[in-house]
Protein backbone atom coordinates (compact mmCIF):
# COMPACT_ATOMS: atom_id res chain seq x y z
CA UNK A 1 0.00 0.00 0.00
CA UNK A 2 2.75 2.36 0.25
CA UNK A 3 3.14 4.06 -2.65
CA UNK A 4 -0.55 4.17 -2.84
CA UNK A 5 -1.04 6.02 0.01
CA UNK A 6 1.44 8.41 -0.75
CA UNK A 7 -0.18 9.50 -3.81
CA UNK A 8 -2.77 12.09 -2.07
CA UNK A 9 -0.09 13.20 0.03
CA UNK A 10 2.95 13.59 -2.97
CA UNK A 11 0.48 15.27 -5.95
CA UNK A 12 -0.68 17.90 -2.78
CA UNK A 13 -2.63 16.83 0.45
CA UNK A 14 -6.50 18.26 -0.18
CA UNK A 15 -9.12 17.36 2.20
CA UNK A 16 -11.41 15.03 0.93
CA UNK A 17 -14.57 16.32 -1.62
CA UNK A 18 -17.87 15.40 -0.42
CA UNK A 19 -19.95 17.91 -2.39
CA UNK A 20 -19.97 15.89 -5.64
CA UNK A 21 -23.81 15.37 -5.80
CA UNK A 22 -25.16 18.12 -3.55
CA UNK A 23 -28.08 15.65 -2.19
CA UNK A 24 -26.52 12.80 -0.73
CA UNK A 25 -29.77 11.10 -0.26
CA UNK A 26 -29.31 10.29 -4.04
CA UNK A 27 -25.84 8.69 -3.69
CA UNK A 28 -25.79 5.02 -3.95
CA UNK A 29 -23.37 2.18 -2.57
CA UNK A 30 -21.79 0.26 -5.20
CA UNK A 31 -21.72 -3.39 -3.70
CA UNK A 32 -18.72 -5.78 -4.73
CA UNK A 33 -18.22 -9.19 -3.55
CA UNK A 34 -15.25 -12.05 -3.98
CA UNK A 35 -16.28 -15.27 -5.64
CA UNK A 36 -15.57 -18.37 -3.22
CA UNK A 37 -13.76 -16.18 -0.86
CA UNK A 38 -13.21 -19.08 1.70
CA UNK A 39 -9.27 -18.34 2.85
CA UNK A 40 -10.52 -14.75 3.25
CA UNK A 41 -8.19 -13.13 0.91
CA UNK A 42 -7.66 -9.53 0.90
CA UNK A 43 -8.05 -7.26 -1.63
CA UNK A 44 -6.76 -3.96 -1.88
CA UNK A 45 -8.15 -0.67 -4.01
CA UNK A 46 -8.36 2.95 -4.21
CA UNK A 47 -10.02 5.36 -5.71
CA UNK A 48 -9.81 8.61 -5.94
CA UNK A 49 -12.92 11.58 -5.77
CA UNK A 50 -13.41 14.85 -7.74
CA UNK A 51 -9.93 16.92 -6.68
CA UNK A 52 -7.79 13.73 -6.84
CA UNK A 53 -7.68 12.56 -3.51
CA UNK A 54 -7.08 8.99 -3.05
CA UNK A 55 -9.68 7.00 -0.52
CA UNK A 56 -7.98 3.18 -0.33
CA UNK A 57 -10.86 0.24 -0.23
CA UNK A 58 -9.59 -2.79 1.62
CA UNK A 59 -12.18 -5.70 0.94
CA UNK A 60 -11.30 -8.33 4.03
CA UNK A 61 -14.35 -10.52 3.77
CA UNK A 62 -17.32 -11.70 1.17
CA UNK A 63 -18.88 -8.16 0.64
CA UNK A 64 -17.74 -4.19 0.75
CA UNK A 65 -19.94 -1.09 -0.22
CA UNK A 66 -18.32 1.34 -1.70
CA UNK A 67 -19.90 5.40 -1.67
CA UNK A 68 -19.76 6.99 -4.73
CA UNK A 69 -21.57 9.83 -6.40
CA UNK A 70 -20.30 9.68 -10.10
CA UNK A 71 -18.79 7.24 -12.41
CA UNK A 72 -15.19 6.14 -10.97
CA UNK A 73 -12.04 4.38 -11.59
CA UNK A 74 -11.40 1.90 -8.66
CA UNK A 75 -7.45 1.37 -9.20
CA UNK A 76 -5.86 -2.63 -8.31
CA UNK A 77 -3.01 -1.83 -5.39
CA UNK A 78 -0.73 -4.51 -7.22
CA UNK A 79 2.29 -3.11 -9.48
CA UNK A 80 -0.27 -3.18 -12.69
CA UNK A 81 -1.88 -0.42 -11.02
CA UNK A 82 -5.24 -1.73 -13.06
CA UNK A 83 -8.03 1.06 -13.06
CA UNK A 84 -11.90 -0.46 -13.44
CA UNK A 85 -14.60 1.71 -14.54
CA UNK A 86 -17.33 1.23 -11.68
CA UNK A 87 -20.85 2.71 -11.40
CA UNK A 88 -22.89 4.44 -8.12
CA UNK A 89 -25.41 1.14 -7.20
CA UNK A 90 -23.63 -1.68 -9.43
CA UNK A 91 -23.25 -4.91 -8.12
CA UNK A 92 -19.96 -6.60 -8.93
CA UNK A 93 -17.97 -9.69 -8.68
CA UNK A 94 -14.43 -10.54 -8.54
CA UNK A 95 -13.12 -13.85 -9.61
CA UNK A 96 -9.98 -15.36 -9.23
CA UNK A 97 -9.23 -13.09 -6.27
CA UNK A 98 -5.12 -12.92 -5.39
CA UNK A 99 -3.98 -14.15 -8.36
CA UNK A 100 -2.92 -12.13 -11.90
CA UNK A 101 -5.67 -13.04 -13.38
CA UNK A 102 -8.31 -11.23 -11.09
CA UNK A 103 -11.16 -9.75 -12.80
CA UNK A 104 -14.29 -7.80 -12.41
CA UNK A 105 -17.77 -8.54 -13.82
CA UNK A 106 -21.49 -7.57 -13.61
CA UNK A 107 -23.93 -10.41 -13.66
CA UNK A 108 -26.21 -10.79 -16.96
CA UNK A 109 -24.43 -7.47 -18.15
CA UNK A 110 -22.36 -8.63 -20.91
CA UNK A 111 -20.96 -4.62 -21.91
CA UNK A 112 -19.93 -3.75 -18.57
CA UNK A 113 -17.54 -7.09 -18.06
CA UNK A 114 -16.46 -6.12 -21.59
CA UNK A 115 -15.79 -2.57 -19.47
CA UNK A 116 -14.29 -3.83 -16.44
CA UNK A 117 -12.08 -6.37 -18.25
CA UNK A 118 -10.72 -3.80 -21.11
CA UNK A 119 -7.94 -1.80 -18.69
CA UNK A 120 -6.74 -5.18 -17.66
CA UNK A 121 -6.31 -6.77 -20.80
CA UNK A 122 -4.73 -3.26 -22.30
CA UNK A 123 -2.40 -3.45 -19.28
CA UNK A 124 -1.25 -6.99 -19.88
CA UNK A 125 -1.00 -6.20 -23.95
CA UNK A 126 1.33 -2.90 -23.27
CA UNK A 127 2.24 -2.40 -19.69
CA UNK A 128 0.99 0.03 -16.72
CA UNK A 129 -1.01 2.82 -18.05
CA UNK A 130 -1.07 4.71 -14.38
CA UNK A 131 2.15 4.60 -12.38
CA UNK A 132 3.30 7.22 -9.45
CA UNK A 133 7.15 6.77 -9.02
CA UNK A 134 8.06 3.76 -11.62
CA UNK A 135 10.69 4.92 -14.31
CA UNK A 136 9.68 3.08 -17.75
CA UNK A 137 12.55 3.12 -20.47
CA UNK A 138 11.24 5.56 -21.98
CA UNK A 139 11.13 8.15 -19.53
CA UNK A 140 15.19 8.43 -19.04
CA UNK A 141 17.81 10.46 -19.18
CA UNK A 142 19.09 10.81 -22.44
CA UNK A 143 22.54 11.98 -23.54
CA UNK A 144 21.79 13.69 -26.83
CA UNK A 145 18.97 15.03 -28.42
CA UNK A 146 18.41 12.86 -30.89
CA UNK A 147 17.91 9.99 -28.25
CA UNK A 148 15.58 12.53 -26.64
CA UNK A 149 13.29 12.63 -29.95
CA UNK A 150 13.87 8.99 -30.69
CA UNK A 151 12.23 8.49 -26.98
CA UNK A 152 9.53 11.14 -28.28
CA UNK A 153 8.79 8.56 -31.07
CA UNK A 154 8.05 5.66 -28.93
CA UNK A 155 5.92 7.47 -26.40
CA UNK A 156 3.59 8.75 -29.68
CA UNK A 157 3.99 4.60 -31.19
CA UNK A 158 3.11 3.10 -27.40
CA UNK A 159 -0.05 5.74 -27.27
CA UNK A 160 -0.73 4.74 -31.16
CA UNK A 161 -0.81 1.00 -30.46
CA UNK A 162 -3.07 1.54 -27.16
CA UNK A 163 -5.53 3.45 -29.22
CA UNK A 164 -6.00 0.71 -31.58
CA UNK A 165 -5.98 -2.09 -28.94
CA UNK A 166 -9.06 -0.26 -27.63
CA UNK A 167 -10.50 0.29 -31.52
CA UNK A 168 -10.09 -4.00 -31.96
CA UNK A 169 -11.26 -4.54 -28.45
CA UNK A 170 -14.79 -2.38 -29.24
CA UNK A 171 -15.21 -4.23 -32.21
CA UNK A 172 -15.23 -7.30 -30.46
CA UNK A 173 -17.06 -6.73 -27.28
CA UNK A 174 -19.58 -4.50 -27.52
CA UNK A 175 -19.08 -0.94 -24.86
CA UNK A 176 -20.65 2.28 -24.29
CA UNK A 177 -19.49 5.58 -26.05
CA UNK A 178 -19.17 7.24 -22.52
CA UNK A 179 -16.51 4.10 -21.82
CA UNK A 180 -14.92 4.70 -25.05
CA UNK A 181 -14.52 8.45 -24.18
CA UNK A 182 -13.03 7.50 -20.82
CA UNK A 183 -10.61 4.99 -22.33
CA UNK A 184 -9.80 7.78 -24.62
CA UNK A 185 -8.87 10.26 -22.66
CA UNK A 186 -6.98 7.70 -20.23
CA UNK A 187 -4.60 6.62 -23.20
CA UNK A 188 -3.82 10.14 -24.51
CA UNK A 189 -3.66 11.61 -20.77
CA UNK A 190 -0.87 8.37 -20.11
CA UNK A 191 1.04 9.43 -23.36
CA UNK A 192 1.27 13.41 -22.37
CA UNK A 193 2.67 12.03 -19.01
CA UNK A 194 4.91 9.82 -20.39
CA UNK A 195 6.36 12.51 -22.43
CA UNK A 196 5.95 15.21 -19.65
CA UNK A 197 8.34 12.97 -17.13
CA UNK A 198 11.27 12.56 -20.40
CA UNK A 199 10.78 16.13 -20.71
CA UNK A 200 11.48 17.07 -16.89
CA UNK A 201 14.45 14.38 -16.93
CA UNK A 202 16.12 15.79 -19.78
CA UNK A 203 15.52 19.70 -18.43
CA UNK A 204 19.11 19.93 -18.36
CA UNK A 205 19.79 19.00 -21.88
CA UNK A 206 17.42 21.13 -23.43
CA UNK A 207 17.89 24.37 -21.90
CA UNK A 208 15.84 26.86 -20.12
CA UNK A 209 14.38 28.46 -22.74
CA UNK A 210 13.27 25.05 -25.05
CA UNK A 211 12.00 23.43 -21.58
CA UNK A 212 9.66 26.04 -21.03
CA UNK A 213 8.17 26.80 -24.24
CA UNK A 214 7.90 23.14 -24.32
CA UNK A 215 5.90 23.66 -20.97
CA UNK A 216 3.75 25.66 -22.62
CA UNK A 217 2.67 23.69 -25.87
CA UNK A 218 1.89 20.81 -22.91
CA UNK A 219 -0.34 23.30 -21.88
CA UNK A 220 -1.99 22.91 -25.42
CA UNK A 221 -2.17 19.33 -25.45
CA UNK A 222 -3.43 18.93 -22.27
CA UNK A 223 -6.82 21.13 -23.55
CA UNK A 224 -7.17 18.91 -26.70
CA UNK A 225 -7.00 15.93 -24.67
CA UNK A 226 -10.21 17.83 -22.71
CA UNK A 227 -11.22 17.47 -19.43
CA UNK A 228 -12.78 14.08 -18.01
CA UNK A 229 -12.66 13.91 -14.20
CA UNK A 230 -10.57 10.88 -13.52
CA UNK A 231 -7.35 10.53 -12.15
CA UNK A 232 -4.72 9.78 -15.16
CA UNK A 233 -5.73 13.04 -16.64
CA UNK A 234 -6.01 15.13 -13.76
CA UNK A 235 -2.83 13.49 -12.49
CA UNK A 236 -1.50 14.73 -15.67
CA UNK A 237 -2.78 18.36 -15.40
CA UNK A 238 -1.04 18.74 -11.91
CA UNK A 239 2.24 17.42 -12.79
CA UNK A 240 1.95 20.02 -15.55
CA UNK A 241 1.65 22.90 -13.90
CA UNK A 242 3.56 22.08 -11.39
CA UNK A 243 6.72 22.04 -13.79
CA UNK A 244 5.64 25.02 -15.34
CA UNK A 245 5.93 26.83 -11.85
CA UNK A 246 8.58 24.89 -9.84
CA UNK A 247 12.01 24.14 -10.16
CA UNK A 248 11.27 20.98 -7.66
CA UNK A 249 9.57 19.66 -11.07
CA UNK A 250 6.68 17.06 -10.62
CA UNK A 251 6.18 16.74 -6.89
CA UNK A 252 6.32 20.67 -4.42
CA UNK A 253 3.98 21.45 -1.85
CA UNK A 254 2.71 24.79 -1.50
CA UNK A 255 4.15 26.32 1.33
CA UNK A 256 4.65 29.66 0.69
CA UNK A 257 2.40 32.52 -0.55
CA UNK A 258 4.78 33.28 -3.51
CA UNK A 259 4.03 29.48 -4.71
CA UNK A 260 0.56 29.30 -4.15
CA UNK A 261 0.06 32.79 -6.43
CA UNK A 262 2.35 31.52 -8.92
CA UNK A 263 0.34 28.03 -9.52
CA UNK A 264 -3.08 29.87 -8.72
CA UNK A 265 -2.72 32.38 -11.79
CA UNK A 266 -0.97 30.19 -13.58
CA UNK A 267 -3.77 27.65 -13.77
CA UNK A 268 -6.44 30.42 -14.15
CA UNK A 269 -4.24 32.21 -17.00
CA UNK A 270 -3.52 29.33 -18.69
CA UNK A 271 -6.64 26.51 -18.83
CA UNK A 272 -10.14 27.00 -19.08
CA UNK A 273 -13.39 25.37 -18.30
CA UNK A 274 -13.52 22.47 -15.90
CA UNK A 275 -9.62 22.08 -16.15
CA UNK A 276 -9.39 25.64 -14.67
CA UNK A 277 -11.96 25.14 -11.93
CA UNK A 278 -10.54 22.28 -10.90
CA UNK A 279 -6.86 23.93 -10.75
CA UNK A 280 -7.85 26.74 -9.07
CA UNK A 281 -9.77 24.74 -6.30
CA UNK A 282 -6.64 22.49 -5.89
CA UNK A 283 -4.77 25.51 -5.46
CA UNK A 284 -6.46 26.89 -2.84
CA UNK A 285 -6.96 23.86 -1.17
CA UNK A 286 -3.58 23.27 -0.81
CA UNK A 287 -2.83 27.14 0.57
CA UNK A 288 -5.38 25.95 3.09
CA UNK A 289 -3.59 23.01 4.21
CA UNK A 290 -0.36 24.81 4.81
CA UNK A 291 -1.84 27.20 6.49
CA UNK A 292 -1.10 30.20 4.56
CA UNK A 293 -2.78 33.69 4.43
CA UNK A 294 -5.29 33.63 0.97
CA UNK A 295 -5.88 37.51 0.30
CA UNK A 296 -9.34 38.61 -0.75
CA UNK A 297 -8.31 39.74 -3.65
CA UNK A 298 -7.49 36.32 -4.48
CA UNK A 299 -10.72 34.29 -2.85
CA UNK A 300 -12.58 37.02 -4.89
CA UNK A 301 -10.84 35.96 -8.04
CA UNK A 302 -11.68 32.58 -7.73
CA UNK A 303 -15.25 32.86 -7.28
CA UNK A 304 -15.63 34.97 -10.04
CA UNK A 305 -13.78 32.74 -12.13
CA UNK A 306 -14.75 29.08 -10.77
CA UNK A 307 -17.83 28.19 -12.54
CA UNK A 308 -18.49 24.74 -10.34
CA UNK A 309 -21.02 25.73 -7.65
CA UNK A 310 -19.84 22.26 -5.99
CA UNK A 311 -16.12 23.62 -5.64
CA UNK A 312 -16.90 26.55 -4.71
CA UNK A 313 -19.10 25.48 -1.63
CA UNK A 314 -16.39 23.39 -0.70
CA UNK A 315 -13.79 26.34 -0.66
CA UNK A 316 -16.24 28.14 1.56
CA UNK A 317 -17.45 25.53 4.46
CA UNK A 318 -13.45 24.34 4.40
CA UNK A 319 -12.52 28.14 5.23
CA UNK A 320 -15.01 28.52 7.36
CA UNK A 321 -14.55 25.60 9.43
CA UNK A 322 -11.10 26.70 9.80
CA UNK A 323 -10.65 27.74 13.61
CA UNK A 324 -13.83 26.09 15.32
CA UNK A 325 -13.58 24.60 18.38
CA UNK A 326 -12.75 20.58 17.94
CA UNK A 327 -14.98 19.68 21.16
CA UNK A 328 -17.78 21.08 19.58
CA UNK A 329 -17.49 18.47 16.93
CA UNK A 330 -16.91 15.12 18.47
CA UNK A 331 -17.54 12.73 21.60
CA UNK A 332 -16.05 9.63 20.22
CA UNK A 333 -14.94 6.72 22.24
CA UNK A 334 -11.40 6.15 22.61
CA UNK A 335 -9.88 3.03 24.31
CA UNK A 336 -6.84 3.95 26.02
CA UNK A 337 -3.75 1.43 25.31
CA UNK A 338 -4.53 -0.60 28.76
CA UNK A 339 -6.87 -2.42 26.82
CA UNK A 340 -9.60 -1.26 29.23
CA UNK A 341 -10.19 2.38 29.97
CA UNK A 342 -12.68 4.26 28.18
CA UNK A 343 -12.48 7.95 27.46
CA UNK A 344 -14.30 10.21 25.12
CA UNK A 345 -11.76 12.12 22.74
CA UNK A 346 -13.55 15.32 24.50
CA UNK A 347 -11.68 13.88 27.42
CA UNK A 348 -8.41 13.18 26.00
CA UNK A 349 -8.31 17.05 24.68
CA UNK A 350 -9.05 18.68 27.34
CA UNK A 351 -6.83 17.05 29.65
CA UNK A 352 -4.07 18.70 27.53
CA UNK A 353 -5.77 21.86 27.16
CA UNK A 354 -2.94 24.62 27.61
CA UNK A 355 -1.06 22.73 25.32
CA UNK A 356 -0.56 22.36 21.82
CA UNK A 357 -1.35 19.09 20.30
CA UNK A 358 -0.73 16.76 17.63
CA UNK A 359 -3.43 14.27 16.57
CA UNK A 360 -1.29 11.33 14.84
CA UNK A 361 -4.30 9.02 13.18
CA UNK A 362 -2.92 5.36 12.22
CA UNK A 363 -3.72 2.13 11.44
CA UNK A 364 -1.75 -1.57 12.41
CA UNK A 365 -1.94 -2.64 9.01
CA UNK A 366 -0.70 1.35 6.97
CA UNK A 367 2.72 0.51 6.38
CA UNK A 368 3.48 4.37 5.34
CA UNK A 369 1.75 5.17 8.90
CA UNK A 370 4.25 2.77 10.81
CA UNK A 371 7.09 4.12 8.86
CA UNK A 372 6.72 7.57 10.31
CA UNK A 373 6.70 6.21 13.91
CA UNK A 374 10.10 6.90 14.57
CA UNK A 375 10.15 9.83 13.26
CA UNK A 376 7.22 10.95 15.35
CA UNK A 377 9.12 9.12 18.59
CA UNK A 378 11.75 11.68 17.76
CA UNK A 379 9.59 14.77 17.76
CA UNK A 380 8.31 13.57 21.15
CA UNK A 381 11.66 13.28 22.58
CA UNK A 382 12.54 16.70 21.05
CA UNK A 383 9.79 18.57 22.36
CA UNK A 384 9.59 16.72 25.90
CA UNK A 385 10.09 20.09 27.36
CA UNK A 386 7.93 22.05 25.55
CA UNK A 387 4.12 22.78 25.85
CA UNK A 388 3.57 20.27 23.21
CA UNK A 389 1.84 16.63 23.67
CA UNK A 390 1.60 14.39 20.41
CA UNK A 391 -1.77 11.29 20.98
CA UNK A 392 -1.92 8.65 18.50
CA UNK A 393 -5.25 7.56 17.75
CA UNK A 394 -5.50 4.31 15.83
CA UNK A 395 -8.41 3.25 13.48
CA UNK A 396 -8.14 -0.49 14.05
CA UNK A 397 -11.00 -2.91 13.76
CA UNK A 398 -8.68 -5.39 15.81
CA UNK A 399 -8.03 -4.81 19.22
CA UNK A 400 -4.92 -6.93 19.23
CA UNK A 401 -3.89 -5.79 16.27
CA UNK A 402 -3.45 -2.54 17.69
CA UNK A 403 -2.01 -3.70 21.08
CA UNK A 404 0.69 -5.50 19.66
CA UNK A 405 1.50 -3.08 16.75
CA UNK A 406 1.61 -0.07 19.61
CA UNK A 407 4.13 -2.24 21.52
CA UNK A 408 6.56 -3.05 18.32
CA UNK A 409 6.85 0.32 17.32
CA UNK A 410 7.41 1.52 20.85
CA UNK A 411 4.15 3.83 20.76
CA UNK A 412 4.18 4.51 24.69
CA UNK A 413 1.81 6.46 26.51
CA UNK A 414 -1.04 8.38 24.92
CA UNK A 415 -1.65 5.98 22.57
CA UNK A 416 -5.74 5.23 22.27
CA UNK A 417 -8.44 2.93 19.89
CA UNK A 418 -11.09 5.27 18.27
CA UNK A 419 -14.12 2.70 18.52
CA UNK A 420 -16.39 2.15 15.97
CA UNK A 421 -14.28 4.15 12.78
CA UNK A 422 -16.25 3.92 10.39
CA UNK A 423 -19.58 5.40 12.30
CA UNK A 424 -17.79 8.67 14.17
CA UNK A 425 -18.12 11.97 14.07
CA UNK A 426 -14.91 12.55 14.01
CA UNK A 427 -14.00 10.67 11.17
CA UNK A 428 -17.24 12.85 9.33
CA UNK A 429 -15.86 16.18 10.89
CA UNK A 430 -12.43 15.95 9.64
CA UNK A 431 -12.94 13.65 6.60
CA UNK A 432 -10.26 11.07 7.79
CA UNK A 433 -10.37 8.76 4.51
CA UNK A 434 -6.81 8.73 3.98
CA UNK A 435 -3.97 7.74 6.45
CA UNK A 436 -1.45 8.63 7.79
CA UNK A 437 -2.92 11.96 8.82
CA UNK A 438 -1.83 14.35 11.74
CA UNK A 439 -3.97 17.24 13.14
CA UNK A 440 -2.61 20.43 14.93
CA UNK A 441 -4.75 21.50 17.71
CA UNK A 442 -3.97 24.90 19.58
CA UNK A 443 -3.55 25.47 23.14
CA UNK A 444 -7.12 26.43 23.68
CA UNK A 445 -8.66 23.28 22.27
CA UNK A 446 -9.26 24.21 18.36
CA UNK A 447 -8.30 22.85 15.07
CA UNK A 448 -5.95 25.28 13.54
CA UNK A 449 -4.84 22.86 10.71
CA UNK A 450 -6.76 19.17 10.12
CA UNK A 451 -3.81 18.20 7.42
CA UNK A 452 0.02 18.97 8.64
CA UNK A 453 3.02 17.46 7.09
CA UNK A 454 4.11 14.41 8.27
CA UNK A 455 6.46 13.93 10.97
CA UNK A 456 9.22 12.78 8.47
CA UNK A 457 8.82 16.37 6.74
CA UNK A 458 11.27 18.96 8.89
CA UNK A 459 7.75 21.34 7.75
CA UNK A 460 6.34 19.84 10.59
CA UNK A 461 8.51 20.56 13.38
CA UNK A 462 8.78 24.53 11.95
CA UNK A 463 5.21 24.78 11.81
CA UNK A 464 5.08 23.11 15.69
CA UNK A 465 7.84 25.85 16.43
CA UNK A 466 5.37 28.95 15.00
CA UNK A 467 2.59 28.05 17.63
CA UNK A 468 4.80 27.92 20.80
CA UNK A 469 6.10 31.22 20.41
Amino acid sequence: MKSILNLSLVGFAFLILSFNNGNKDKDTATVITIDHNEENKRLSFYYHDSLSNGHPVTISNTQKKIQIHVPTLLFETSARQIPFLIYPGEKINIRYAGTDSLSLYVNGNDQRTNELNFFRKLVKETGNIYYVFDVRPYHKKTQDLRSFHQLEKTINHMKNVRLKFLTDYAKKRPVSHEFTKIALNSIKSTAFRDSLILTRNNRALLGKDVYEKGIRQKFLTLKNIGYEPYQIYQMACVECLSMATSNAGFYYTINDRKKFESTFFSALNNFDGKTKDFLITKAILSAHQADLNISKEVLKKYNEQCSAEDFKKLIKYELARKNQPLLSKTKDNLLAADGKTIRTLEQTISESKGKLIILDIWASWCMPCREETPYLIALKKKYQHRNVVFKSISIDKNVSDWIKAGKEDGLNGNSFLLLDFDQSRFKKAFKIDLIPRYLLIDQNGKMVNDNVPRPSDPKLALLIDRYLK
